[in-house]
């Protein structure tokens, strides 16, 4: 389920020389990072939590690969809304999952 996305990767030539990203990079970068976090939703409230979620949150956030920084505020709330989704999801399976 998990796409590894590391910008450097992305960004980088096999020689090592870096690209600076333009804005069709940034896009596609923003809208995968975006149909993963609806697919992490999405398969939580279907009661199949993905494995690797919080890798998804922890690359999104790391300094390393700037992701935070090609987010708009509003691109931001909005991937904020997902995670918060995402969590009340996951805390009504453990609910359900203690009661059983």
């Amino acid at each position: 389920m998990f796409l590894e996305l590391h910008a450097t990767s992305m960004l980088c030539l096999p020689s090592g020389e870096c690209l600076r990203p333009d804005a069709t990079v940034c896009a596609a970068l923003m809208s995968a990072v975006y149909a993963l976090m609806r697919v992490s939703v999405c398969l939580m409230e279907s009661r199949n939590p993905p494995e690797d979620h919080d890798e998804l949150i922890e690359l999104v956030a790391s300094d390393e690969t700037g992701f935070l920084s090609l987010f708009s505020q509003q691109q931001l709330q909005e991937f904020m809304l997902f995670e918060r989704e995402y969590r009340l999801s996951q805390l009504e399976l453990q609910e359900e999952l203690s009661s059983s």
